[in-house]
């Protein structure tokens, strides 16, 4: 099968930053392809300029079987009485055009993102399947208001448009049930995150380890995990 992922950013693991969302996409990809199928990543480009155009440095790379297409982007400009930087790249029309082809499947990632609304609408015009996997929970930047009023608006259009759209929607996680009950898609499975073990063959097993793992944000509440360590430290050697 020809597998198309959408993501808004993405990097191989040894070339920079990878976040939680963009290394799901990766694992997969590699799994994908170890089962023999073609697989792409659709993405934003990857050298910001004036901290607003996204110019990829190739347009098309390829790297452990694993096609990597690269259109140009544009970031939301950050509005310091507003909200601050959105990562949620907006693509050139030629993201549009490219995802208009032939393909089997298109897995968009993301239901908030601009690349998943675009993917999910080129899709419909090809007539192509998707499948969309929830990694927003809604939560970030509530505090801002213009955020709030925003999400609001768009859980009623572009959100519902993408999640209503796709054949089966992924829910990792509990959280991510619950973002669905203001959907109505066509179909819900729950599928945990996956852990490649042989990325943890070195270590030393014989210990027990309790980690924050995550951006250290606000919306990731590593301050939680900074208070609880005095109580698990009760409990195990850690």
């Amino acid at each position: 099968m020809r597998i198309i992922h959408v993501s808004p950013y993405f990097n191989f693991p040894d070339e920079g930053s990878v976040g939680g969302a963009l290394l799901y996409v990766y694992e997969l990809s590699k799994a994908l392809v170890e089962k023999g199928h073609e697989v792409a990543v659709f993405t934003s480009g990857n050298i910001l300029t004036k901290g607003v155009i996204r110019i990829p440095k190739k347009t098309l790379e390829e790297k452990e079987k694993i096609e990597v297409h690269r259109v140009l982007s544009f970031e939301v400009p950050k509005m310091p009485y507003l909200f601050p930087h959105l990562e949620n790249p907006i693509p050139s029309p030629s993201f549009f055009s490219a995802l208009s082809k032939e393909y089997d499947i298109i897995h968009v990632h993301g239901h908030e993102y601009a690349t998943s609304f675009i993917a999910t609408l080129a899709a419909k015009k090809a007539r192509i399947p998707t499948i969309l996997t929830i990694h927003n929970i809604g939560e970030a930047l509530e505090e801002f208001s213009a955020i709030h009023l925003l999400r609001k608006a768009l859980n009623n259009t572009a959100f519902a448009f993408t999640v209503n759209s796709a054949k089966t929607v992924i829910a990792p996680t509990e959280q991510a049930l619950h973002v669905l009950r203001e959907f109505k898609p066509k179909n819900i499975i729950q599928v945990r995150l996956g852990i490649d073990f042989r990325r943890f063959e070195n270590l030393n097993s014989r210990l027990e380890y309790v980690l924050f793992l995550g951006r250290l944000e606000q919306t990731k509440r590593p301050e939680d995990f900074i208070k609880v360590i005095p109580l698990v430290l009760k409990k195990i050697d850690a």
